[in-house]
């Protein structure tokens, strides 16, 4: 019987032969790029509010700030859902998450 192994297959002989080093580089470069998606998105969303605060000053209500920061953002490349539903589990039981702030 003819058996024909995957790149899969081989790819995991070979980390096995090698102590599973070619894993940990490929995980490591993912993680590597992730943490810099992470460091890329983090910079724009800070500075986004920073615009938002400098320009508005303190002591509006939150749902300006909130405004802002979403046209901030926007203008920035970013796509922003303001007030989205999210599931809401509270000691092990689904509430409704119908409130502000909740959504």
């Amino acid at each position: 019987m003819f058996y024909c192994k995957t790149a899969g297959h081989l790819f995991n002989e070979l980390d096995d032969r090698y102590g599973g080093i070619l894993n940990k580089i490929i995980t490591a470069e993912k993680t590597a790029e992730s943490a810099e998606q992470m460091n890329t998105f983090t910079g724009i969303i800070i500075g986004a509010a920073i615009e938002v605060h400098r320009f508005l000053g303190p002591g509006l209500l939150e749902s300006a700030y909130e405004a802002c920061l979403g046209f901030e953002l926007k203008q920035r490349g970013l796509k922003v859902e303001r007030q989205v539903e999210l599931p809401l589990c509270y000691k092990e039981v689904n509430l409704d998450s119908s409130f502000p702030g909740a959504k």
